[in-house]
Order: structure tokens, then C-alpha cells, then sequence
């Protein structure tokens, strides 16, 4: 929620505010190790994101939850879910990470590159996460 709030703020009651209020929930539930009730807080922040039609409100609750499923190496369901602001990496950081966490978790060099690239030409002064600069080890298959 404190991430939320620097990115602008929405009144705890306002409709607007609603997307925010799942996502606070979804990830204290994660926190608190309740993953079947962080999903569904996800998945209900992201219906009214998606309601709401804000690409910030989506892209926060997509961020969120894909880091969430890349932890918990759900890579095919957080692979889904950033494709939905896969577009939005080329001019956003936060997006821009989201696909290197994602590249790196699947072990694929060449893309892992490519999104590195991307991510640290939006960094500005920003530093990206020390362990998603290292190459990724390659994925055993399945």
C-alpha cells in the first residue's frame, strides 16, 4: 500500500480506491502466507483495475501479483499475466522489470538480455535488483 500511495493518492473510500484496497489485501494475505487468498485478492484487484480502465491501477496489480507467482515459481500463470502490460515495458520501469524478473526466472539468455537492456535504459538513477543482473542459470525442462 505504501508503494501505491507515492504513485498518487486515491481516498480509502472511493471507487477508485477499490482496485488498491484488493491489492493491499492480496499482498498482506501473501505475507502472511495464505497464497489461495492472495490469488483471489489479486484476481478481484485486477477485475476492478480493469473496470476502472487505468493502465497505472493495471500495471501496479499485475506487477504485484506476477512477482508474487515468479516467487512462488508459478512461471506459466505470471508469463500470462505479464503479457498484459508487456506492451507498456518499453516506456515504464516498473513494467520493464516485471519482464526481466520474468526472462530470468525462465532462464532464457536472450530475452533476459533484451529486457535487461530495456530495464536499465528506463533506470534513470535507479537500480535494479543485483540479482536480476547476473545471467539466469538455465531452466531444467520439465
Amino acid at each position: 500500500l505504501v508503494k501505491v500511495m507515492r504513485h498518487g493518492s486515491v481516498s480509502v473510500s472511493s471507487r477508485a480506491g477499490a482496485p488498491y484496497r484488493r491489492l493491499a489485501e492480496a499482498e498482506r494475505a501473501a505475507v502472511l502466507g495464505h497464497a489461495d487468498d492472495a490469488d483471489r485478492a489479486w484476481q478481484q484487484a485486477l477485475a476492478l483495475a480493469d473496470a476502472d480502465g487505468t493502465p497505472r491501477t493495471i500495471a501496479l496489480v499485475v506487477q504485484s501479483w506476477a512477482t508474487s507467482l515468479v516467487a512462488r515459481d508459478r512461471l506459466g500463470d505470471a508469463a500470462a499475466l505479464a503479457g498484459r502490460v508487456g506492451a507498456w515495458a518499453a516506456e515504464d520501469y516498473d513494467c520493464a522489470v516485471l519482464q526481466l524478473r520474468l526472462a530470468h526466472a525462465l532462464g532464457e539468455p536472450g530475452a533476459w538480455r533484451s529486457a535487461l537492456a530495456a530495464a536499465r535504459e528506463l533506470a534513470g538513477e535507479r537500480t535494479l535488483p543485483l540479482a536480476l543482473t547476473t545471467p539466469p542459470a538455465p531452466r531444467n525442462p520439465a
